[in-house]
């Protein structure tokens, strides 16, 4: 009897189920449903790992994709369905897969959770890949389409997370992040719509929600961005806005009539001032903030205010921080790394004092300002200011921010201060001009090569096999199709692909590498002519993935630009975020000026 599943074994206290009155039936029931919420409670650090990992993965782009079959699916798909009304995604960044497709929904299609094919096609059909996150579902912990699912995710390198109430079952043993809650036999044995179907509900439910309020989609405990489609949620809407901006409910509706959302109005509000005021008190947590946010990740350094130097109080990581390439998800990308930060160091949820970003794409003023004027209407800061990305590389590396800091990760800068503060800059295009010598750059130079080698052009194989591989692709015209679809980073990712066969002696490979550096070491020529001609060296300080990941390609700039007869003093790189940080400083005694940090 008990090599069966525990969800399949008789519950002792309704062997005689059939034979209760009515009350005492319901109070068997009862008594058993109040084993589930302990069970769940013993999870909980299991539940925490699994929501910081989702995040992590949606932070960059990544989705949330549950999988399951009969309840269990239904159960997916029902979070799912609510994550867009609730929090404002897109209904494609959490997805709900059932064995047996949407008519499973409404009609027991018991048997296609046996089909392990159908499992794999769904995830194919969705394109899912290795930054998206799989939670699978199954009472059981034995489903096979639950299990393939699985192994299909794992095939392709993604984050799998299971969610079973049998910690014997083979889903335990699958995934990276097993969250088993023990709830024992079913009143009616067999039947996990009951206690596992509820436990089920309950642990989703801390997912979705745990990993959204990570995301930023929530303030306090506020929907900010909940979508006002009925009467219901419109008042709600309405409330949230007058309570956190400050204003009656009037205006509040006036102001999400015109503007569409919450988070739209309240940034409207903070424009008029009524956000500010209300979101911004006297009263603050006593701490400053420094950001240096890039294509691909964002980072925090926390101190206290008023310390003038050493380390930060609390770092945070969170995702992509690029204000022209995506200016919600950069936004969303800062205040997730600003709870992380604030829960590390135990502060009140009171405003910080100062916050300064370093952030890409903060050369459009009005960017900035739309952003400036969104995170007040948030209350995170009293005071708060936007540089580029590369002052706080050289904010890092002296104390009087000077020098020609170059950056090379997904996209590429050359940005140059002098000791008197005249700025100066070269390149920083964005990926629809192109950003020479960057990740993105040689991602999309690999690409271009491994089309042209499939359809039959001379180049290196090396190259087109890692590419197709890398992008589960069997053509030249599978990667061209593949690669319309591709984000910037996604695109930067293949940089790796291009350095590591260069460095095993691919000849092509080893072509685009000097290439991309050539072009790296001319946008830092240009800077240092036009700012520092009367200076004997320039502190030159290099930044971004392609010179922290790969240091014979820093090498490589290094003797290009002295060859060109360049005058530089090579620096150590630093962490930019203490940057940010020693900028955020600045700020909160009144002496940093945004608009001086921006070239004309």
């Amino acid at each position: 009897m008990h090599d069966r599943p525990v969800t399949e074994r008789d519950h002792p206290a309704s062997e005689r189920l059939d034979l209760l009155p009515t009350l005492e039936l319901v109070r068997v029931m009862n008594r058993a449903d109040a084993e589930v919420a302990p069970a769940v409670e013993r999870e909980l650090a299991a539940v925490a790992r699994a929501i910081d990992g989702i995040a992590e993965r949606m932070q960059r782009g990544g989705r949330l994709v549950y999988a399951g079959a009969g309840t269990s699916g239904r159960l997916g798909v029902l979070d799912a369905a609510e994550c867009p009304p609730t929090f404002g995604v897109d209904p494609g960044d959490v997805v709900g897969l059932i064995a047996g497709g949407e008519a499973a929904l409404v009609r027991a299609a018991e048997g296609a959770e046996d089909r392990r094919e159908l499992a794999r096609q769904d995830l194919d059909r969705i394109a899912f890949s290795a930054g998206d996150a799989l939670v699978a579902i199954s009472a059981s912990g034995r489903t096979p389409y639950v299990l393939a699912a699985v192994a299909r995710a794992r095939e392709l390198g993604a984050l799998t997370v299971g969610v079973s109430c049998d910690p014997a079952g083979e889903l335990a043993r699958a995934v990276e992040i097993a969250i088993t809650p023990q709830t024992g036999p079913e009143v009616v044995s067999g039947s996990t719509r009951l206690k596992a179907g509820t436990a089920t509900k309950l642990v989703l439910n801390m997912l979705s929600t745990g990993a959204m309020v990570r995301l930023g989609h929530v303030r306090g405990n506020r929907m900010v961005e909940l979508r006002p489609t009925n009467e219901k949620l419109r008042e709600r809407a309405v409330r949230i806005v007058a309570e956190l901006a400050s204003i009656d409910e009037a205006r509040a509706a006036a102001l999400l009539a015109e503007h569409g959302s919450v988070r739209a109005a309240l940034a409207a509000a903070a424009g008029e001032g009524g956000a500010t005021r209300a979101t911004v008190p006297a009263v603050t947590n006593g701490a400053v903030v420094g950001i240096d946010g890039g294509g691909t990740r964002t980072r925090a350094a926390l101190a206290r205010t008023g310390e003038s130097s050493g380390e930060p109080v609390a770092t945070a990581d969170a995702g992509p921080c690029n204000l022209s390439n995506d200016l919600p998800l950069a936004l969303r990308s800062i205040e997730a790394a600003l709870a992380q930060a604030r829960n590390e160091s135990e502060l009140s949820a009171a405003p910080f004092d100062a916050l300064c970003i370093a952030a890409a794409g903060s050369g459009d003023a009005a960017l900035r300002e739309s952003a400036r004027r969104s995170l007040l209407a948030r209350g995170v800061a009293r005071r708060v200011a936007f540089v580029p990305d590369a002052a706080a590389v050289l904010a890092a590396a002296n104390d009087d921010a000077w020098g020609l800091a170059l950056i090379a990760g997904t996209g590429s800068l050359a940005y140059g201060r002098t000791r008197a503060g005249a700025c100066a800059r070269a390149g920083g295009y964005g990926p629809a001009l192109g950003d020479p010598g960057s990740a993105h750059a040689l991602g999309h130079s690999a690409l271009r090569a491994a089309a042209l080698v499939a359809d039959g052009h001379a180049g290196s194989a090396r190259l087109r096999d890692d590419v197709m591989k890398a992008l589960v692709a069997s053509s030249g015209r599978d990667l061209a199709r593949l690669a319309r679809g591709l984000a910037p980073d996604a695109v930067a990712a293949l940089a790796p692909l291009v350095v590591a066969a260069a460095a095993d002696g691919d000849v092509p490979a080893q072509r685009m590498v000097r290439s991309a550096a050539s072009q790296l070491a001319e946008l830092a020529a240009l800077v240092l002519r036009r700012l520092f001609s009367d200076e004997a060296a320039t502190p030159l300080v290099f930044s971004g993935g392609l010179f922290t990941g790969v240091p014979a390609f820093a090498q490589l700039v290094h003797e290009s630009l002295a060859a060109g007869g360049a005058r530089f003093e090579p620096t150590k790189v630093k962490r930019a975020e203490l940057g940010a940080l020693a900028l955020a400083r600045r700020l909160a005694r009144g002496e940093l000026d945004e608009a001086a940090w921006f070239p004309e």
